[in-house]
């Protein structure tokens, strides 16, 4: 005989767990040689209910803090879009001829100060843009403020805008997982109540005919 065995099956509750129909049942403690009472048969009918709802509670915690972590990538990395648009801003006053090379230093419709903003800003993009691993040429290539070209501040302003696109994506779905969840969470805590309540009502009179 198991530690737990279920010895009567009256019939069925009006009351599903996860899709599974609970039953009035009565419940034979094998180590303690003694039927369980109410309470004890309430605790045993709701623990695996409630190790569901803990399960659920801890996957809440870890997709809330990935919630965060993409909702600050997406933050930086609009950051860093604004940042590459005011340099290409700046670059669209550079009229000389091959000004697809040129590098900030050499754009013609900056002035000094302008020049120096523009890398800094640029600077700032491409921090950004390392931190979150963001490969412009899928060849792993590394752009400094002091010599990226018209070109390549093209390039990476793409590059930004399809990693922005994609974790604002992925952003959305973490946030649709938790959101499921967290309905999924209340839903068990829920059902404890219930399988509790219905469980108490039950127990004592099912055990009472045990032996009749």
């Amino acid at each position: 005989m198991s530690d737990w065995d279920a010895k009567v099956q009256i019939q069925p509750l009006d009351l599903f767990v996860y899709g599974q129909v609970q039953y009035e049942f009565s419940v034979y403690d094998a180590l303690a040689g003694k039927y369980l009472d109410g309470k004890s048969l309430g605790d045993a009918a709701v623990s695996s209910t409630t190790r569901r709802a803990v399960v659920v509670e801890e996957a809440i915690t870890a997709i809330a803090r990935s919630v965060e972590r993409r909702s600050a990538a997406v933050q930086e990395l609009g950051l860093a879009m604004s940042q590459i648009a005011y340099v290409v801003a700046m670059f669209s006053g550079d009229t000389s001829e091959n000004n697809i090379n040129h590098k900030i230093s050499d754009c013609d419709g900056a002035s000094d100060s302008e020049k120096a903003d523009m890398k800094a800003r640029m600077k700032k993009a491409l921090d950004i843009l390392e931190k979150y691993g963001v490969d412009i040429d899928n060849k792993g290539t590394k752009y400094s403020a002091d010599t990226v070209t018209k070109g390549d501040v093209s390039a990476i302003q793409s590059g930004c805008k399809l990693a922005l696109d994609k974790e604002n994506n992925a952003l959305q779905q973490t946030q649709s997982d938790l959101r499921s969840l967290l309905s999924k969470r209340d839903s068990a805590y829920s059902m404890i109540g219930k399988l509790q309540k219905k469980v108490d009502g039950t127990a004592r009179r099912t055990i009472g005919q045990i032996g009749q």
